[in-house]
């Protein structure tokens, strides 16, 4: 990861001078999600973070949640406090309509007992479909080196309404946790404030398992 970080960093360095955008983001969700599973135990969360983006394409932010997973640590304890996701990557666009992102992304939490897990991931974009691909290292699991690919299609609706449908597929190597989620997902601008509705579903440990939550989120300009 820190090679990878290396590179965008002297990528962002070498090119030309140009303008860039900062901004923060702010919302509560009734249920954090993720890759299919909750991360509050099925309860809300408030959010936040902030975005740097260049025009050259390199981006970099960090994001904070509240959580709450029971015996997520790495002592089978439960986690609670706060999870705090810090990225860097360069995205572009590609000749044809495609574009392609490529980055890293470093999960910490506040509560002892749960280790921080590294990700690099690569994606490719075509029109409404997009593919990412990640590989991750999670410091709590003994086989700790996972896959997890993320398939969307968006399309728009009209009148400030996106519909976004998903497949993701982990693989975990040497375990048997293998598992594949799906969601589908409604967004509408309201008074300056994006507000989702996300209806998923996953099979992990061979059990299925429906969610229906929803997340309001206010972005604001800081530049």
């Amino acid at each position: 990861m820190k090679r990878i970080f290396t590179l965008l960093v002297c990528l962002y360095i070498a090119s030309p001078v140009a303008q860039a955008d900062v901004s923060a983001n702010v919302g509560v969700t009734s249920n954090y999600v993720f890759r299919g599973l909750t991360q509050t135990n099925n309860d809300p969360a408030v959010q936040g973070g902030i975005d740097y983006t260049h025009d050259s394409g390199f981006y970099a932010g960090a994001w904070a949640s509240q959580v709450d997973l029971p015996k997520g640590g790495r002592n089978s304890q439960d986690v609670t406090g706060l999870e705090v996701d810090g990225y860097v990557g360069l995205s572009s666009e590609l000749q044809g309509g495609g574009r392609f992102d490529l980055g890293a992304i470093q999960y910490s939490y506040t509560d002892v007992d749960k280790g921080d897990t590294r990700e690099l991931y690569f994606g490719l974009g075509f029109g409404p479909f997009s593919g990412t691909f990640y590989w991750g290292d999670d410091t709590n699991l003994s086989a700790s080196r996972y896959q997890y690919l993320d398939l969307k299609y968006k399309l728009d609706l009209g009148d400030e309404v996106g519909l976004t449908l998903h497949y993701g597929h982990y693989d975990s190597r040497g375990s048997n946790s293998d598992y594949n989620d799906i969601s589908a997902s409604l967004k509408k601008t309201i008074l300056g404030a994006d507000v989702s509705v996300t209806a998923t579903a996953e099979d992990h440990r061979n059990s299925k398992r429906e969610k229906l939550f929803m997340t309001i989120t206010k972005t604001f300009d800081l530049k």
